[in-house]
Formats: structure tokens, sequence, C-alpha cells
């Protein structure tokens, strides 16, 4: 006969951890940028258009020659990103229809209304794909905040201007590097669908 034993590091009970929902604050089923700007949204804000009106400026001060350097361009896109980030942020906050959902179905002892439920699944599919798209801003956004980063410690530490030297030389390599990337990976995608008529 076979009988099972515990090898002497198992733990009899199991703790299980839950995190509460509570959501409060949003008893209503309309979105107010009031009820949910918090205090390092406003900053956050006030100095991306503060960044704005100083590249506009600027832009206004040098004209068609502040296009001239690649450090301007960068900023170009770094302050795109920024508003993007914001833009995409705020979409997410007001597509919470899926978290008033489920507070509705905690509150209400698991049951749910024959409205809330064919809602579910669409609700859930509209929050999801907003933070998906926040989540793509900031995270490329904060890619060119550290190359911004680096220019800015080229003006205050002068050892750093042989590093920022070396990006700047390195930028066209990496660019190509991700052209052919980008290429073999649009064509494993057509390959596979030509193949076996659906998306790999």
């Amino acid at each position: 006969t076979f009988q099972l034993k515990g090898s002497g590091l198992l733990m009899k009970s199991v703790r299980l951890t839950s995190l509460r929902i509570t959501h409060a604050d949003r008893k209503k089923n309309d979105f107010s940028l009031q009820k949910d700007l918090a205090l390092s949204d406003v900053i956050y804000i006030a100095l991306v258009v503060l960044y704005v009106v100083w590249e506009l400026w600027e832009l206004g001060q040098r004209g068609v020659k502040y296009f001239y350097s690649g450090w301007n361009l960068l900023t170009v896109v770094s302050l795109i990103l920024h508003i993007g980030t914001l833009v995409t942020r705020y979409l997410y906050l007001s597509r919470s229809d899926f978290t008033r959902t489920l507070i509705a179905f905690v509150g209400s002892g698991g049951r749910l209304h024959q409205a809330d439920q064919r809602r579910w699944t669409s609700s859930f599919e509209a929050q999801v794909l907003a933070f998906s798209d926040f989540q793509r801003f900031s995270s490329v956004n904060l890619l060119f905040v550290w190359l911004q980063l680096m220019h800015y410690l080229n003006d205050i530490v002068p050892r750093i201007g042989v590093l920022v030297d070396t990006m700047y030389r390195s930028m066209t390599p990496i660019i190509f590097l991700v052209v052919i990337v980008a290429d073999m990976f649009v064509g494993f995608v057509i390959w596979a669908n030509l193949m076996f008529g659906k998306s790999v």
C-alpha cells in the first residue's frame, strides 16, 4: 500500500489575504476630475503646462532653427508623451464602470441584476484597454525622461558629457537595430498567418 505523508516542510494551515474594495468616493456613475485629482496630479499637470509654454516661447524666439537640434526634437516627443500620459490616465479613470459594477456585486452579497451581468464583460474590456494604453504611454515616457535627465546632467556635471556623446552617436545604430528587429517580427507574424491561418 502507498501512503502519502508530508515532508515536514508543509504547513497545515493556509493563510489567505484579500484586498477589500472601497469605492465610496465613486458612488455616482458620472466621472469628475475634481473628485479624482490628487495633489501629485495637479503638480504634474502644472509642470507639463509650464513645460509646453516654455518650449512654445523658445520656438517663437528661435523659429525654424529650433528644430535643428536633436535634443529639441527629443523634447517635443517627450511633451507629446507627457500629454498622452495625462489623457490616457483620465480616460482610464472615466471608464471605471467595471469597478463600480464590482462594488455593487460585493455590496449586494454576490447578486447582480441582469443588466449588470450584460455589461460586465464590456465594461471590463473597456477599462482594461484604457489601462493598457496608459501603461504604454507612461512606459515610453519614462524612457524619454531618462534621456532628458542625461542631457540636463550634462550641463551640471561635465563628466557625464562622455556618456551623453556616446549615446548620441549610438542612436543611429540603435534605430537601425530596432527597424531590423521590427521587420523580422512583422515578417514572422505574416508568415505564421499564411501558414496557419491565424495570429500567433
